[in-house]
């Protein structure tokens, strides 16, 4: 009989003291989720880009959501790719990434982004008003984010480009090959709406 009371008291011992060490096992785990969490939230929802301004980038036809991620980390949009791709996992987008072109400013979030890869590079529209100089059109291509003014400018003072954009925009533009040896794109460019 105080055998069986020893077993049992050992065994309600041993009972016991597995039942606290999987509480605390448990709850070392849920503090553990909840840190990687926020870390998690940090990361996805506030800007980290290594850059000022906007700056723009190509995502090309094929790539999957950590080649994307790897690639607009590289870039300096983001500090983490597995953030990234954890972010577009865990909302069912990784297959629905688009390729295109993107344009972020230094203040978008992985959220963002991957909201913008998920809806797919968005035609947008610039209007050069009638009466535009070179330098006014510059300014505002530069402040739309499409190029800079100083190499708009030098785009359109032909004189002044490398032979090979000044060759490459010849081919590309047959109406360019009548224009006068040494005049610039001055006259080419027209009051319109254009589409990107």
């Amino acid at each position: 009989l105080q055998l069986y009371r020893k077993t049992t008291s050992m065994y309600t011992i041993f009972n016991h003291r597995k039942k606290v060490f999987l509480w605390e096992c448990t709850l070392l785990f849920c503090v553990l989720i909840g840190i990687a969490s926020i870390g998690l939230s940090h990361e996805i929802h506030t800007p980290h880009a290594l850059f000022q301004g906007t700056k723009k980038i190509e995502i090309i036809q094929g790539l999957g959501s950590r080649k994307i991620g790897a690639l607009i980390e590289k870039e300096g949009f983001i500090r983490s790719k597995w953030a990234f791709v954890t972010h577009v996992s865990l909302l069912g987008d990784a297959s629905n990434l688009k390729p295109g072109t993107y344009v972020f400013s230094n203040h978008a979030t992985i959220a963002a982004i991957a909201r913008d890869l998920v809806a797919g590079a968005a035609e947008f529209a610039i209007t050069i008003p009638e009466g535009w100089n070179t330098q006014e059109i510059g300014a505002y291509l530069d402040q739309q984010g499409i190029t800079s003014k100083e190499d708009f400018v030098q785009i359109v003072n032909l004189n002044a480009t490398s032979p090979s954009i000044q060759s490459s925009l010849l081919s590309r533009f047959a109406f360019l090959k009548d224009r006068p040896p040494h005049a610039g794109l001055q006259g080419y460019i027209f009051p319109d709406t254009y589409r990107f």
